[in-house]
């Protein structure tokens, strides 16, 4: 699941949580995020890449590893990108070796 809202200390940046859940059987790296904003056309006008570690806190980026069934809470904050792009996806993707 995934939340967006605006901050309450700056209107001009957005929060966003997901929580993120391993189904596997057996402990997964933690993904890169990447979100996709679009306007009412649904045309991606603004992609944003999230690395684990601006999304992750110390416990969970020291740990390297998601465990088989455990979750995990992804936090970001960033720039709104405004009423052009009132749409929003997340996908997860395998990292980068």
């Amino acid at each position: 699941a995934l939340l967006g809202r605006p901050d309450p200390e700056d209107e001009r940046q957005l929060t966003m949580d997901a929580m993120l859940v391993n189904t596997a059987t057996f402990a997964q790296r933690f993904p890169v995020l990447e979100l996709r904003f679009s306007d009412n056309q649904g045309r991606v006008v603004l992609t944003r890449v999230i690395q684990p570690h601006e999304y992750l806190g110390g416990a969970a980026l020291r740990e390297g590893l998601l465990p088989p069934g455990e979750q995990v809470r992804a936090h970001v904050r960033f720039e709104d990108p405004g009423e052009e792009a009132p749409g929003y996806e997340l996908r997860l993707n395998a990292p980068a070796d």
